[in-house]
């Protein structure tokens, strides 16, 4: 199990720039629709799809998510598929955003979010706290369980499979003994015809 706290809250241009620019001594799991070469080039991917609705007070939508207590450790690469599964759930797939993971005595997981389309240049309704239909903090706590069951059936998988190759070769060295078996059957047996042989000589 997890717990864990989420807070949200809409941003306006100058506050994204210095949230990615803090963000960025941590590392980006996760990311759509952006250059992550370098800081400047994802500041400059937020800015050019800001200039589809330039008047708009709140550009971007910001979800810092806290990690309390973690029952089963997990890797950057979860994290990121973690992040994923989340943002399925409270359908923002589609949008631009960055995520970065940041580890201090808790981790942090901050994911900013531009409020416009790059399609029709449409807008995340400004209301973000009450978007999801789900308590965000559950819909972590889905995530995570997605992402530890995902962990578990490929564990599975992957001892189902040396299970399978073990008693192959049990078969193989059990094959192998009732040959060596036989070959000294064999040579009892020709051993015998010879004993038998000579005496009839």
């Amino acid at each position: 199990m997890i717990k864990c706290s989420v807070k949200d809250e809409n941003l306006i241009y100058q506050k994204i720039i210095r949230l990615i620019e803090n963000c960025h001594q941590g590392e980006i799991i996760s990311s759509h629709q952006v250059d992550t070469t370098n800081k400047k080039s994802i500041v400059s991917s937020f800015e050019e799809q800001f200039l589809l609705r330039p008047r708009v007070k709140f550009h971007g939508l910001h979800r810092h998510i806290v990690i309390n207590e973690m029952e089963i450790e997990i890797s950057t690469d979860s994290y990121g598929k973690l992040i994923e599964h989340h943002i399925n759930l409270i359908g923002f797939e589609k949008q631009q955003y960055v995520a970065y993971l940041l580890r201090y005595q808790r981790v942090h997981v901050h994911m900013i979010f531009n409020r416009a389309t790059v399609s029709k240049g449409n807008l995340i309704d400004i209301n973000f706290p009450k978007y999801s239909m789900w308590n965000s903090e559950y819909k972590v706590k889905l995530s995570y369980e997605a992402i530890i069951n995902e962990y578990y059936r490929a564990e599975k998988q992957r001892l189902e499979y040396r299970r399978d190759i073990e008693r192959k070769i049990r078969r193989l060295v059990e094959y192998s003994e009732q040959v060596a078996n036989y070959d000294i059957q064999l040579d009892n047996a020709i051993n015998r015809i010879n004993q038998i042989l000579r005496k009839m000589a």
